[in-house]
């Protein structure tokens, strides 16, 4: 289990480390806004860090969606239909180069949709991996 960008081995005691994770305040502060296309998804984003920026920072926009299904072909598993949820299926990735800016993405969107497309952004500290905000917008229904 990878927690705030480090691998965490005892995970299954992590409830203390997890709350204190969660109990901080947010380093950053995210607003999306998305226009669904048919091909594509707009992305527009403000964010801003809520203290002084002391190392390189980046923003990602991730489209995901769930209930996608595969036929495996080959292997022990010949024959079965795997579902898998949380699939990213469009990343992008921008340097944050001030304490704030403001972003226009488009994302694609794929060819065969899952369910519950979700579009997700996080600010990330480059160097140690720390994410300083992370926000989830479902875009379930939007067509």
């Amino acid at each position: 289990m990878l927690l705030q960008g480090k691998d965490y081995t005892n995970w299954r005691r992590g409830a203390p480390a997890i709350a204190g994770i969660a109990s901080r305040d947010a380093r950053a502060r995210i607003a999306l806004r998305a226009t669904v296309e048919s091909a594509s998804i707009v992305v527009h984003a403000d964010a801003k860090l809520t203290d002084a920026p002391r190392r390189a920072t980046s923003i990602a926009f991730v489209y995901a969606d769930s209930r996608i299904t595969s036929d495996v072909k080959a292997g022990e598993n010949r024959g079965v239909k795997l579902a898998h949820d949380h699939v990213v299926r469009a990343f992008e990735s921008r340097p944050l180069t001030a304490a704030a800016g403001s972003f226009v993405v488009r994302l694609p969107r794929p060819a065969e949709a899952g369910s519950h497309p979700t579009l997700v952004a996080f600010v990330q500290d480059v160097a140690s991996g720390d994410v300083l905000q992370t926000l989830a917008l479902p875009l379930e229904g939007c067509r």
